[in-house]
């Protein structure tokens, strides 16, 4: 069984691993790359964090405010696609 926690930080690492050498590229190159290859990346890490169950008694509570943040300010986490 896969720690929730733990997919969390692999799918984050995903997402900064195709962005990173997007850095070189023009700002509207960089932002169709994204939207091509980033924001699956990025729904799919929010579609899972929506399926981690919070009121479980192992989930600590540092990451279940780590979830809490992430799906309140989604739009706002959403920018770099825009």
């Amino acid at each position: 069984m896969e720690i929730p926690e733990y997919r969390c930080i692999l799918m984050i690492a995903e997402i900064y691993k195709v962005d990173e050498p997007l850095k070189q590229l023009t700002a509207e190159e960089r932002l169709k790359t994204r939207k091509e290859k980033e924001q699956p990346l990025f729904d799919a890490f929010i579609e899972y964090i929506q399926t981690i169950d919070i009121t479980v008694p192992d989930v600590s509570s540092k990451f279940k405010d780590a979830i809490n943040y992430t799906l309140n300010h989604e739009r706002e986490l959403r920018e770099f696609l825009r």
